[in-house]
């Protein structure tokens, strides 16, 4: 009677006849067999290291352009900050402005253009009760 085979996976019957393939073969089948396992094998393990060998040098190669993207942001950043300092630094607007501006007007009082003393007055102590950034506010 034959036995039955039902009892096996398809993978455990594929493991099963390369077994038997493998007992039935003469020794200098199997050196060969082995031999050229080997040989297909070789060539992926030098593979493997051509890929590991490019993927540090990529990773390398990030990392400089992260270093250089950093760098270029820390400077960008430094530069808007000297900008606001310098913008916020300079009496070119705001109430120097307006102060300038009423100086003028009053060398000019008197003069008939319609504006006196008592004007320029009012229009100062309107400017000295308004704040100092309120030309900021308004833009």
């Amino acid at each position: 009677m034959k036995k039955q085979s039902c009892r096996m996976t398809q993978q455990e019957r594929e493991t099963h006849r390369e077994a038997t393939k493998l007992r039935k073969m003469t020794d200098q089948q199997l050196v060969d067999y082995v031999n050229s396992q080997k040989e297909q094998a070789g060539p992926a393990k030098d593979q493997e290291a051509v890929h590991k060998a490019e993927i540090e040098e990529l990773e390398a190669e990030v990392a400089k352009y992260k270093a250089k993207a950093n760098k270029a942001e820390a400077e960008a950043r430094k530069n808007a900050e000297n900008a606001v300092k310098a913008i916020k630094g300079k009496s070119t607007g705001g109430k120097a402005a307006v102060e300038r501006f009423l100086q003028e007007l009053k060398k000019k009082t008197g003069s008939g253009n319609g504006i006196g003393n008592g004007t320029i007055f009012k229009l100062k102590r309107i400017l000295d009760t308004m704040p100092d950034d309120f030309a900021e506010k308004e833009a």
